[in-house]
């Protein structure tokens, strides 16, 4: 059984669009869970999506606002998970390796053994089965000597599938037929995917990943290494500089020393008078944050360091990843020539040590804080002082 709608890309939305109802149909017939994306975008329109059935999500969309429904330009994804799997492959500019790949496993997918899909960007999504599934989580990102992209293959994951468009490109079904997909085994994708990162290890490698608390840190949150402290207040200091580093503000430190022990002052403070806690332990996180601000340190230098080497061994995807791994890199150096996490550093400068124009700095400078990578501590001026204060988060 072969979907209707065009592998040309030229096809006419409006066409695509009235016929959705049907591919939604076909595809769900071949065995596919299809969810609508937002139109024009690759997430989907419910945010709690992974928690509802494919028949919830489509009849919650038309029962909150039937301009949401199947008729009116909504993307579609598809769920991996069970025996399907994706290999997203996102290096546009060399798709070599993909193909040769698969024929040293027999399979020449230009030959139509399993749907190919083009990407809007140029990538590839190859639809596979993958038999005896083990692995922990639901993707694993590609070996960096491969290339770019990663293979999702449980619950918890979705690709856009045709005929979605994005950016005004649509996702086109290049080789192969949507009723055919080859079966492998995961040892013939273990040469080339990541192994298993467990979370709970203090690594980073994910966005947000700068205020995971290590373990050490989270010993001394339970109150255990108080023996190494002069004193409760000295072990709570160095419990807020830790969590300060790490990007925590002060609510989310006060919400930490509420639930635990720690050094037990601010409990017994705290109990005594509440009010009374809350004022030592908001002074105390900000004398301990202008002093780590002012006072370069060896472990600046480690954080620095420890941003660095992340930054280097971590894929930065999409169009922008180069350049914003770049402006990063150049960051930390920044950090790392002050040994301070707080340092001074202008868009131009960074321009220049990114190699980058300064429209480009200012963009990736944005990104960089939305990531929660790097903090903007104070807007530099032009009157009088260029360089913005920031501080690394990353690393911490």
């Amino acid at each position: 059984m072969q979907l209707r709608y065009s592998t040309n890309p030229n096809s006419q939305q409006t066409h695509l669009r009235n016929s959705q109802d049907a591919e939604v149909s076909e595809l769900q017939q071949l065995g596919y869970q299809a969810i609508p994306l937002k139109s024009g975008g690759k997430r989907p329109i419910l945010r709690d999506w992974q928690n509802l059935s494919v028949e919830e999500q489509w009849r919650t969309c038309n029962e909150k606002n039937p301009n949401l429904g199947l008729r009116t330009g909504s993307n579609l994804g598809i769920f991996s998970g069970g025996t399907f799997a994706v290999l997203d492959w996102d290096d546009r500019h060399s798709d070599r390796s993909l193909f040769k790949y698969f024929d040293g496993l027999g399979y020449d997918l230009r030959s139509g053994v399993t749907p190919v899909i083009r990407t809007p960007h140029g990538g590839w999504h190859v639809y596979l089965r993958l038999l005896a599934i083990n692995l922990p989580g639901h993707s694993r990102h590609l070996v960096d000597i491969f290339g770019f992209g990663e293979i999702k293959y449980w619950f918890g994951s979705q690709v856009v599938t045709p005929p979605s468009v994005v950016n005004g490109i649509m996702y086109v079904l290049v080789y192969g037929r949507m009723d055919r997909v080859i079966s492998l085994q995961m040892r013939d994708l273990e040469p080339i995917i990541k192994p298993f990162q467990d979370p709970e290890q203090p690594v980073l490698t994910l966005p947000g990943a700068n205020k995971r608390i290590s373990p050490q840190l989270r010993e001394l949150i339970a109150g255990k290494g108080i023996e190494r402290f002069p004193s409760r207040s000295e072990m709570e200091a160095a419990i807020l500089s830790r969590l300060y580093l790490a990007g925590f503000e002060f609510p989310e430190a006060l919400a930490i020393f509420k639930k635990n022990s720690c050094g037990g002052r601010f409990l017994e403070e705290f109990k005594a008078n509440p009010g009374k806690g809350y004022r030592w332990l908001e002074n105390a996180y900000h004398d301990v944050a202008a002093w780590v601000s002012s006072n370069p340190s060896q472990e600046g230098r480690q954080i620095a360091e420890t941003a660095i080497k992340w930054a280097e061994s971590n894929r930065w995807y999409g169009k922008a990843g180069r350049t914003d791994k770049a402006c990063f890199l150049a960051h930390a150096g920044t950090a790392l020539k002050y040994n301070r996490v707080t340092y001074e550093l202008s868009a131009r400068e960074l321009a220049k040590l990114a190699k980058v124009s300064f429209p480009t700095s200012v963009a990736s400078n944005r990104r960089l804080q939305e990531a929660e990578y790097v903090k903007l501590v104070e807007k530099g001026t032009y009157l009088g002082r260029e360089a913005s204060s920031w501080k690394l988060t990353v690393g911490s």
